[in-house]
């Protein structure tokens, strides 16, 4: 699975890392009909971490949304 990040916040290596590998199991089941891209956006207000992914599966976006103060369970 191919992940694009956007956004203002920045992960730290190890948490790209982290955040990569939880991806990678969603990526097992999507990606058995081709290679799936996913776009991650990245936003902070104030001390809220708001974290955005899109995953487009048979022509349809798969939209996931969360808030947290930590980035990672965002």
């Amino acid at each position: 699975m191919t992940i694009t990040y956007t956004g203002q916040a920045a992960l730290t290596a190890p948490q790209k890392k982290k955040f990569e590998e939880k991806l990678a199991k969603v990526g097992k089941l999507l990606d058995k009909r081709g290679e799936r891209s996913a776009h991650v956006i990245l936003t902070t207000e104030r001390h809220l971490h708001h974290a955005e992914i899109t995953v487009n599966y048979f022509d349809r976006p798969l939209v996931g949304v969360g808030s947290n103060s930590d980035p990672l369970q965002a």
